[in-house]
């Protein structure tokens, strides 16, 4: 059964049913919301315990009849079909797998939106209408009011991609003693305007000097890498989930119109072999930033060039 991500991130009493959920698609950030709000729910519901695997032949179940209930956190749905799905909720575990879009994910995606007690939640990138629920919301909670001229300024201003529109309307919110007129509202936000940061992706082609100086010009913070590393995955799925050269250009923000010629050059540049390296580097990136944060922007930076190599490379 398909549930609307509002349903879970605007409404905080929220009550899980103890069946799996699915949440997939391709924002991120949203995904990972939604995720961390239904763990907290089945905390309270008694599963205490939590354990995050990769795949699914990493869940261990110990046989013992009073084992403690374990909820499931499963990362990637290879090899998952229903029979798997019905031995962890059988054992007395609870599952709810975590994982942006895939090719392989449509019979999964079938099963929990076709099975009555099964959840589904599609994350993808907020159109106008769940971002004005999203807004409402957080003005409300923040007893924030805004003319109605400031409030579609907003709705126009704000990115589309949930870790950009949280990041600024969290900016917005945690602002005291400010009249919110527009004067005040352009200085907190960044316009989608094509950021620095942003332009280091459509970068890559340049030389190894110009993109050094451009991501220490860009890269100041923590937030600064995470936005960084975001902008990557982005435009990295946005290559790996379209099959083809028209249906990249599609797919491809309109804002961006003048880096679409150099992002079809990149897409053209990365083969088969070239999208595994480069999932491999996404993944050994985040890792190894998760246990270093202090040292973010070393790290970033390495990844930064590991990136244009493999893209580059013959």
């Amino acid at each position: 059964m398909k549930i609307n991500p509002e349903e879970i991130l605007l409404n905080p009493s929220y009550k899980v049913d103890n069946f799996p959920y699915f949440i997939s698609g391709n924002e991120e950030t949203l995904i990972k919301q939604i995720e961390e709000i239904l763990i907290n729910k089945f905390k309270k519901n008694g599963f205490v315990e939590k354990e995050r695997i990769e795949k699914i032949e990493n869940y261990n179940n110990s046989g013992n009849l009073f084992h403690n209930s374990k909820l499931i956190i499963l990362t990637n749905i290879a090899d998952m079909n229903k029979l798997k799905i019905e031995n962890i909720i059988n054992n007395g575990d609870m599952l709810i797998i975590s994982s942006a879009n895939t090719t392989k994910d449509k019979s999964i995606k079938k099963i929990f939106s076709t099975e009555k007690n099964y959840k589904l939640i599609l994350c993808y990138k907020l159109d106008q209408e769940l971002k004005i629920k999203i807004l409402n919301y957080h003005l409300a909670q923040n007893n924030i009011v805004i003319s109605k001229d400031i409030f579609w300024y907003l709705l126009e201003s704000l990115d589309d991609r949930s870790i950009f529109f949280h990041n600024e309307l969290n900016k917005i919110c945690l602002k005291k003693n400010i009249s919110y007129s527009f004067r005040d509202i352009k200085k907190i936000i960044n316009q989608k305007t094509d950021p620095e940061n942003e332009k280091l992706f459509f970068n890559i082609l340049s030389k190894n000097s110009e993109i050094i100086d451009l991501y220490k010009s860009s890269i100041n913070t923590i937030s600064d890498f995470y936005l960084f590393f975001h902008n990557f995955k982005f435009y990295f799925n946005l290559i790996i989930n379209n099959q083809t050269e028209q249906e990249v250009v599609e797919n491809f923000p309109k804002y961006l119109f003048k880096h679409k010629k150099v992002f079809i050059i990149i897409y053209k540049k990365i083969n088969s072999e070239k999208k595994n390296k480069l999932s491999n580097l996404f993944f050994k990136t985040e890792s190894l930033v998760r246990k270093n944060n202090n040292q973010f922007e070393s790290i970033g930076l390495r990844f930064l060039l590991n990136f244009k190599k493999i893209v580059t490379a013959f």
